[in-house]
């Protein structure tokens, strides 16, 4: 199967407007059904008829399953004709998706925007848990209120975090994804180093949402699937020397060991701000180019002691230089602001707030 000669056709496709035209309004009109509670009654899609069992690679709550199928309807409908059209008759779809994420890891794949496009689509309809995120997210981006996360000032801790703040002013910030409660944003230093910012509205305590962030407990797993910390050291709270593993889809897990300093009521009372820098093997400072560099802040939000706003700034590591272009935008546009709004909701539910 020539993958690449399949890819730009899904990639053509993907691109038109009338097919994200009709994806969009269908999210539009049935996010609201979605809701972060697990069901115990699971049944598979395939069972329904229209899909085959090979598309799907978990099981789908029964109430969501309707919803999802036709979803898939609509974006394999399209796909099929058109490769079909592009690749001759014998054409097998479940094939060419069943390959598809061996071959994004291989690098194969051309690395431009098209792709980090046609990987949202495609993940959104082979994996249910792609796309109940992806109903999650626009749901709460049509819920929120304001006209957009307001961006803070940057904060610093320590002299690693100034030189980091002084190497971006505020207008090297270029948006990535603007969203009614989320902004995330990327910006190039003087040396070429790379970092993210997002800005994410989150309707929970500032307390809680250090703990959304950092909580370095075996319960982290209710409302995050992606990220583990793993304390390395004797002490205790949010400080201290770590492990850190971030699964994502498409790619080998990223494994770090950071060294963390978190101060409470900094700058003002009731914010909590952290910065954290990767350790060598010897647990000694890395300070060597696309180090793993990082900070966050968490201030309240006046008059609303149920809110807060997270800011984090990452510099992006050197071992993420080694994914293909398209990916690293995928991951970031795509994956990132949906990851982050469903571990709001997934905590949400999982404290009771």
């Amino acid at each position: 199967m020539d993958m690449q000669k399949a890819w730009s056709i899904c990639g053509e496709i993907v691109a038109r407007e009338a097919f994200r035209s009709q994806l969009d309004a269908y999210v539009d009109a049935h996010c609201g059904e979605f809701d972060n509670s697990d069901e115990n009654k699971l049944e598979c899609a395939a069972q329904f008829g229209a899909i085959r069992p090979t598309l799907l690679t978990a099981f789908t709550p029964l109430r969501y399953t309707p919803i999802h199928e036709q979803y898939v309807a609509l974006a394999e409908t399209e796909l099929q004709a058109g490769l079909l059209e592009g690749m001759g008759g014998g054409f097998d779809i479940v094939e060419f998706l069943s390959k598809v994420p061996a071959w994004v890891e291989s690098g194969e794949v051309t690395d431009d925007e098209a792709s980090s496009e046609t990987l949202e689509v495609l993940t959104s309809f082979t994996s249910f848990e792609s796309f109940k995120e992806l109903m999650l997210a626009r749901k709460a981006e049509k819920e929120g209120g304001g006209g957009g996360a307001a961006v803070f000032g940057d904060v610093s801790l320590e002299a690693d975090m100034e030189a980091l703040v002084a190497s971006m002013s505020s207008a090297a910030w270029k948006p990535v994804k603007r969203m009614k409660t989320m902004v995330l944003e990327r910006a190039k230093d003087e040396k070429g180093g790379e970092s993210c910012r997002f800005v994410l509205e989150a309707p929970i305590p500032p307390e809680h949402g250090l703990l959304l962030m950092l909580g370095a407990t075996e319960e982290r797993k209710q409302w995050d699937k992606h990220v583990t910390w793993t304390r390395l050291d004797e002490g205790s709270g949010y400080s201290g020397d770590f492990h850190m593993c971030f699964k994502v889809p498409m790619a080998k897990p990223m494994e770090l060991t950071v060294r963390m300093f978190v101060k409470h009521d900094f700058p003002n009372p009731g914010d909590h701000t952290w910065v954290y820098r990767g350790l060598t093997k010897e647990r000694e400072f890395d300070m060597s180019p696309g180090a793993p560099v990082g900070k966050g802040y968490i201030k309240g939000v006046d008059g609303d002691p149920n809110s807060c706003v997270i800011v984090s700034v990452e510099e992006l590591p050197k071992m993420m230089a080694r994914m293909p272009k398209f990916l690293v935008n995928w991951l970031l546009a795509s994956f990132t602001p949906k990851y982050l709004t469903t571990m709001v909701l997934k905590y949400k539910a999982f404290k009771g707030l």
